[in-house]
């Protein structure tokens, strides 16, 4: 469970929607080429401010280009700067492999766990009123201090083995089940929150 909460912590991706267009922000293994089994999670947020590593952000598309504006208070009133991403480059200059994508509609891949924070009704309707939609990727391999781990998941639960090696090969030495969490206002304290696999 440490190394699943680990990686929802540190790999975060990030979309928001402005005028029916979302910002996609898949994050993928160091140096990797932005492909395949080296996707380790997406984020899908609205044009709302976030508050994440100390920095509020929204972003939001312009023309062709991603716009990512950082603000130094919780609530985006005090801004500090705007950096413009260009879509579909795979960008590992700030030590993070990065690729910033402009979507038309929510697509969710398969083979991955689905988190979603969504307001209004919590009746689990979240695709026109969510505020935060992440999908970690099952197929990636995470290695850390010796061990690696990797997910798998059911209608219910997310399992995450643990293996004695770095390649998430053989016999998990550890199996964790979590239990898929719905219900009415998140941790947070604000939102509804619904979690699934899309297989």
């Amino acid at each position: 469970m440490k190394v699943l909460k680990a990686l929802v912590v540190f790999f975060s991706f990030l979309l928001a929607m402005v005028h029916g267009q979302y910002v996609l922000l898949e994050s993928y293994e160091k140096g990797s080429s932005c492909s395949g089994e080296s996707l380790i999670q997406g984020t899908i947020l609205t044009k709302t401010c976030f508050y994440d590593d100390y920095i509020s952000r929204i972003f939001l598309v312009s023309g062709n280009k991603v716009i990512e504006r950082k603000y130094v208070d919780m609530q985006c009133n005090q801004f500090l700067e705007e950096v413009v991403y260009e879509p579909n480059y795979c960008n590992s200059t700030s030590g993070d492999t990065l690729k910033y994508s402009i979507l038309d509609k929510i697509e969710i891949p398969s083979d991955v766990y689905v988190t979603v924070d969504y307001s209004g009704a919590c009746n689990g309707h979240y695709k026109d009123t969510f505020i935060n939609f992440d999908y970690y990727n099952l197929d990636y391999c995470s290695s850390y201090n010796g061990v690696s781990s990797k997910m798998s998941c059911n209608s219910t639960s997310i399992f995450t083995y643990t293996y004695k090696n770095l390649e998430c090969s053989g016999s998990p030495s550890r199996t964790d089940v979590t239990h898929f969490l719905d219900y009415c206002t998140s941790y947070e304290g604000t939102y509804n929150h619904v979690e699934f696999c899309n297989k």
